[in-house]
């Protein structure tokens, strides 16, 4: 249930990230930076479901290995992906000119 809700999570900033990206295409890049930074700290439930997922990926991989489904090193990789939420790409800091 924790990786499921994560990967929800996962979709849904997809999403955000898919329509910043459209911004710039229908409006400009101007408009889309200040209509992304205006509401980047907007509330939604769905940020709850990231330390969902970083855990739930552990879960994932101890229970597999435990019932043998598969061996500790496939169930290593499968638990590294824990390490996916923090490669999410971030502008912070970045100087964002046309």
């Amino acid at each position: 249930m924790f990786t499921i809700l994560g990967l929800i999570g996962r979709v849904f900033h997809g999403g955000i990230d898919h329509m910043a990206f459209q911004l710039v295409d229908v409006q400009s890049l101007a408009l889309a930076k200040n209509a992304v930074s205006d509401s980047y700290h907007a509330f939604h439930i769905v940020r709850y479901f990231n330390g969902m997922m970083m855990f739930g990926w552990m879960l994932l991989a101890i229970g597999a290995y435990r019932s043998n489904t598969i061996g500790l090193i496939r169930s290593v990789a499968l638990a590294s992906m824990f390490s996916c939420h923090w490669a999410r790409l971030k502008a912070q800091g970045l100087s964002l000119h046309s």
